[in-house]
């Protein structure tokens, strides 16, 4: 491993591949600002040319803001304008030509929003997408971030095919094992994050049949003998004076009789799990006689033995089938969900991570990778200490070569993210690979008193992180950091303050603390502190920075969602005002439960039970008083009948988003639930399910049964990890922060308060599997089911798991700007903790005997106090408080309204197609799917989803509407036009025929529409083809588009138009559009493109319509088609996606040309199309000029100004 060197930003050579560790506080996104500066200055790349990574969206945004903030800085700076940062002056001072670098910064500027600054799924995205044919990687593939529903499907039929049909002995055992169906998801989902993985112990699938007959005739014997000989054998374990009676108690006997007869008469459970058995064995009652005595006999004592004995054969091969499907479970669901997603055509963002290394595995991996390359000429990788095996190799493979400049910015102290994939073994093999190595000492955050305490607590050991890669290096405070002035009533308090809590017995000496006791007490210390803090009734409070302490300055770090609840309902009771940020699910809160109920009562409004069960929740507030009261009250039951009933007819006309916002404002929900302590925490969650069943409603086209259902499955499954089921801050108020290590990651606050770090390693239960690496920086992670080697393995795995709990320590510490509280003490269980490591101060500890520090704690707290040269106190626990807390009072002041005297600049927005024609007058039988728009100009011209002739079942007659286009789009888009062979399609067509509540009578005629569209004959620019011929890899569904829009008005379209008004089929077009009525509009174009493909190196677009014209084919020949396409203005939608796709392939494509790489537009009518008339029916086909297409693009985006 290379030697650790201190960086410099300056001076860094800007070549090779290069490890920078910051540590908390030290400026990681500072230092990243600065190289993309210097890359752009020094080595003359464009923006487009330096890739930046990091891992979450916020964290991309918060990049590009820095970085183009950045940039502004240093054009002021070059350009004489002043500003006092050091590294801008003294990068200025560089720089000869500084008119020249001024010119740079501005192109930098002006060009970035083609920045390749990406979290890892979306650059890993971009690449398969703007690769997609070198790559293998289909275009149209959709991406799923929940794959859950196709986890759990794949489970089910592992539990199907492997428990079905297993004997019913083996079933009850299993289930008493663990193997349950949610234990098995819970298994699955604690490893499918790698794929790198070992099973142990490597076992085979036992034979069990003739264990199981040994076993039922040995019981059968058993239950003859005990049938015989029962009261002989009561009247012996009653009454034999040679029984040792503390083995064999006569008060005991009754009950054990009475457990073998219902064991035997089938009534007590399999008496493969009654192990009671065993004391009535030969061998047990004969070690169980007095001195002097023989041993009792009986045959029902003899029988026992050969059942025990028979028992424990059986019990060994169930054992092993345990271990073989447990093993056998990951091997199935890793290949099963590759294929099953193959079949639907999606993909998650591991995948999106695995299909890019794949690629640069395959046989065009080296040409992809030096593509990447040449795109790529410099890449920094931020936050790479939560990088994963496949993200580095992915890195390595691209610019790891030697030649490429690779930075690699993170922290290993602070890799917290193990639960989610990350792995801190990747970075210390990095760490050995890389050219050079530095460390960013300079902390920026934490005044120079607090930097001191955390150096001392973490430097009480040489290791302090378990493993010599991860070293601790002291922090020192920057030059002129903000934090080296503390001032105020607070500046004689020490930075880290050490709260000690013990227990004493009845004599008063020091004991253990109980956990409970500990989660009692701490939490009102804890609320009393801040009290102090904050200024309890007339009390002034503390002051930091030169200004009173508030709320929000404060931050209370906990380990567990339990925790923050915990400490969120404490500080409530005391009137503190908390919010609360952690990773709790959605679904498993009270008013995920509560709405399950409502929705019930509403999808079935005439059951009463249901109502009932409705009114009685929270969020309706009536008690069981109220209840009966309103049942007496016939008038008034009704009234509540009657309205359950509105609501259920809202939700059918309306969709379940309108019903409960009608409902939340019409029983005032709201206003009723902010009287609980914890009411805006209610509000919010009521609100963001509100948005999570309206999607899954849109998106699943869930009836209200349906949604009901899938709410129920929701809150019984483990979603941890997705975050758009996260609980959400009910406010942003001023309040303090509780919020979870891993949430707080990368936040800092002047106060922080850490009260729970006492806490130990999980205690697992000895037969659950637990992973850990192979090796120290070892790629390959080993789940143990149960080896030999178990308490080994275990040991290693304790190792790993007590290594991640002291960086969940370090990064909870030194969030801290000015003070932080730390509990402490003797609590039970607590010598598993990263405190108790690091307090037993000697590396050569076994890390299992670490309790010596909790038994000396309070000496070795006061050796850490002396240490710290005054920078840590320790101190008891304190008293908790139960005053509550108001603000010192202000003058009071009259509450006015405040007025907005700003100007919105309403020309800026996100326009479409189909809001630049929206007020345009056009006939409702043309209405058809357009999904340009959320509020689209289709869904407001009175259309209907008629259903035709009941009697006739033919394409003319099919369902219309925007729920039929709906419906056509999506089978379409999921047909293999090359392979689109009949049993394939009807599967599909069936799929989607019930997914939007279509009959199934249907289904031929849908594939016959299919049947066309893949045989009639188009012609093109080359010759002619079908769609056939074009495989998913040759085309892209749905292209989502966006592009620059500058200040468009209807007259400067009408004057494009008319120029090439000989070319436009419709001879009144220019003037058509010059009486569009749309604003002067500024801002973006977007819109979706239904299908492009590729034929012959041209590339053509496709929308499908579905509009109903007639009943008849010559309703839709080519000439007929004219009308929709001008009343509907779809021919200047055509130029709009031919302008959108032109842009795209000029981007995407090396060396596009419009005449060369264009082939057309084909507007495609499913209704009229037949292959034996061929494409004078159905099709509509354009190839608009070059010139049209440039002038308008020059138009549309504003550059033709």
């Amino acid at each position: 491993m290379t030697e650790m060197k201190t960086f410099t930003l300056p001076d860094i050579p800007l070549v090779g591949t290069a490890l920078i560790e910051a540590s908390a506080g030290t400026g990681k996104t500072y230092t990243i600002t600065g190289l993309f500066l210097r890359l752009i200055l020094e080595q003359r790349f464009s923006v487009n040319e330096i890739l930046v990574v990091t891992f979450t969206e916020a964290a991309t945004q918060e990049l590009k803001e820095r970085i183009r903030r950045r940039l502004r800085e240093a054009i002021a700076v070059f350009s004489g304008s002043g500003g006092d940062d050091k590294f801008l002056t003294e990068l200025a001072a560089r720089h000869t030509d500084r008119e020249g670098a001024v010119e740079t910064l501005r192109e930098a500027l002006r060009s970035f929003d083609e920045a390749g600054i990406f979290t890892i799924h979306g650059f890993c995205r971009r690449m398969l997408s703007e690769h997609a044919f070198e790559s293998g990687s289909l275009f149209d593939t959709e991406l799923v971030e929940d794959e859950s529903d196709i986890v759990d499907g794949v489970i089910d039929d592992f539990w199907r095919i492997h428990f079905y049909t297993a004997s019913p002995i083996f079933i009850r055992y299993a289930a008493f094992q663990g193997m349950t169906r949610r234990n098995l998801t819970a298994l699955v989902r604690g490893i499918l994050s790698r794929r790198d993985v070992k099973i142990v112990p490597q076992v085979e699938d036992p034979v069990t049949e003739p264990q199981e007959h040994a076993y039922l005739n040995a019981f059968d014997n058993l239950r003859e003998a005990w049938l015989a000989g029962r009261e002989e054998v009561n009247r012996i374990l009653s009454d034999d004076k040679g029984l040792n009676r503390n083995r064999y108690r006569t008060a005991n006997i009754p009950a054990w009789i009475r457990a073998i007869d219902a064991v035997i008469e089938g009534d007590g459970g399999d008496p493969v799990l009654f192990k009671e058995f065993e004391r009535f064995t030969g061998a047990v009652i004969g070690q169980s006689v007095k001195k002097g005595f023989d041993p009792p006999t009986h045959p029902f004592f003899d029988e026992c033995d050969r059942f025990m004995e028979v028992r424990e054969h059986l019990v060994g091969a169930y054992d092993q089938r345990i271990l073989w499907l447990k093993a056998e479970l990951f091997r199935f669901v890793s290949s099963e969900l590759d294929s099953r997603k193959q079949e639907r055509n999606v993909r998650s963002f591991d995948d999106l991570l695995t299909g890019l290394r794949n690629a640069l595995d395959g046989e065009h991996g080296p040409l992809l990778a030096q593509t990447i390359r040449r795109k790529f000429r410099a890449a920094l990788i931020d936050e790479f200490q939560d990088t994963d095996p496949i993200q580095y190799d992915i890195f390595r493979r691209v610019f790891g070569t030697g030649n490429e400049l690779l930075f690699l910015i993170g922290d290993p102290k602070q890799a917290i993210y193990s639960f989610r994939g990350a792995d801190v073994f990747t970075y210390m093999k990095a760490a050995r690979e890389v050219d050079d190595r530095y460390t960013l000492e300079g902390n920026w955050r934490s005044t120079p008193a607090l930097i001191e305490a955390v150096n001392t607590f973490f430097g009480l050991r040489d290791r302090p992180f378990v493993y010599d890669e991860i070293g601790f290096h002291r922090a020192v405070p920057a030059e002129g950091s903000a934090g080296s002035g503390e001032g105020g009533r607070e500046e004689k308090g020490y930075p880290l303050q050490v709260w000690y809590i013990t227990a004493t017995d009845d004599t008063g000496s020091a004991g253990t603390v109980t956990k409970g006791a500990a989660y009692e007490a701490i939490p009102g210390a804890v609320g009393g502190e801040i009290l102090r803090l904050l200024g309890r009734r007339d009390e002034p409070g503390c002051e930091i920075e030169g200004r009173r302490l508030r709320e929000q300055d404060i931050a209370v770090i906990v380990r567990t969602n339990r925790e923050a609840r915990m400490m969120q309902e404490s500080l409530s009771r005391l009137a503190i005002p908390t919010v609360l940020f952690s990773m709790d699910n959605l679904f498993e809160s009270l008013e995920a439960m509560e709405m399950q109920r409502i929705l019930a009562a509403v999808a079935e409004p005439g059951d009463e039970n249901l109502l009932r069960s409705a009114l009685v929740t929270d969020v309706f507030g009536l008690t069981g008083e109220d209840l009966q009261q309103l049942r007496n009250d016939e008038a008034a039951w009704a009234e509540r009948l009657l309205a359950f009933r509105d609501y259920h007819d809202l939700w059918q006309l309306k969709g379940v988003m309108a019903m409960l916002r009608s409902m939340m404002e019409r029983e005032a929900v709201m206003p009723r639930l902010m009287e609980y302590r914890d009411g805006e925490r209610r509000n919010t969650n009521l609100l963001h399910l509100s948005e999570v069943l309206h999607h899954a409603s849109e998106t699943r086209g869930l009836t209200m049964a349906g949604l009901v259902a899938w709410l129920s499955e929701q809150r019984n499954r483990d979603l941890s990890g997705l975050k758009e089921y996260e609980l959400r801050l009910e406010s942003d108020e001023n309040a303090v922060t509780i919020v979870t290590i891993h949430k707080s990651k990368g936040l800092e606050y002047p106060v922080v308060f850490c009260p729970f770090t006492w806490h130990g390693a999980s205690r697992r239960d000895k037969g659950e599997p637990f992973s850990f690496h192979e090796t120290d920086g070892g790629d390959t992670v080993i789940v143990d089911m149960g080896s030999p080697e178990r308490e080994e393995n275990r040991r290693r795995a304790e190792r790993e798991g007590l290594a991640e709990n002291l960086r969940l320590l370090y990064v909870a510490l030194t969030r801290a700007k000015h003070r932080c509280y730390v509990v402490w003490g003797n609590v039970k269980g607590g010598e598993t903790s990263a405190p108790a490591y690091l307090l037993s101060g000697d590396d050569e500890t076994p890390i299992r005997e670490t309790d010596d520090s909790i038994e000396n704690g309070s000496a070795v707290l006061k050796m850490l106090e002396t240490r710290s040269g005054g920078a840590i106190e320790i101190s008891p626990l304190p008293e908790a408080v139960r005053t509550s807390y108001r603000i010192a009072s202000e003058e009071e002041r009259p509450l006015t309204c405040r007025t907005f005297t700003g100007h919105i600049d309403d020309r800026w927005r996100i326009a479409s197609f189909s809001s630049l024609v929206a007020a345009q007058p056009v006939t409702a039988e043309l209405a058809e799917y357009d999904r340009v728009s959320l509020f689209d100009y289709h869904d407001r011209i009175g259309e209907t989803d008629e259903t035709g002739h009941e009697d006739v079942t033919d394409i003319f007659s099919l369902p219309r509407g925007t729920k039929a286009g709906t419906f056509l789009h999506e089978v379409l888009e999921n047909i293999d036009f090359t392979t689109a062979d009949a049993g394939t399609t009807r599967q599909i067509v069936e799929e989607k025929l019930n997914a939007y509540g279509f009959d199934i009578r249907w289904c031929d005629v849908v594939g016959d529409v299919v049947s066309q569209v893949r045989s009639v004959p188009l012609t093109t620019v080359d010759g002619r083809m079908t769609l056939s011929e074009i495989s998913r890899e040759n085309r892209l569904n749905e292209l989502e588009f966006y592009f620059p829009l500058g200040e468009v008005t209807p007259d400067m379209l009408r004057r494009i138009f008319a120029r090439y008004a000989e070319t436009i089929p419709q001879a009144d077009f220019p003037e058509r559009i010059g009486r569009l009525r749309f604003s002067p509009t500024l801002g973006f174009m977007r819109g979706f493109i239904d299908m492009v493909f590729r034929h012959k190196d041209r590339y053509y677009l496709v929308d499908w319509k579905s509009n109903y014209l007639g009943s008849g084919i010559d309703d839709y020949h080519t000439a007929a088609l004219a009308v929709p396409m001008r009343e509907h203005y779809y021919t200047f939608q055509s130029y709009i996606y031919t302008v959108a796709l032109h842009r795209y392939l000029g981007a995407r494509l090396p060396g596009y040309d419009y005449d060369r790489n264009f082939g057309g537009v084909y507007y495609l009518f499913l209704r009229g199309m037949d292959a034996a008339r061929g494409e004078e029916y159905g099709v509509y086909r354009d190839r608009p000029p070059r010139g049209l297409v440039d002038d308008l693009c020059r138009i549309l985006t504003g550059e033709g100004k």
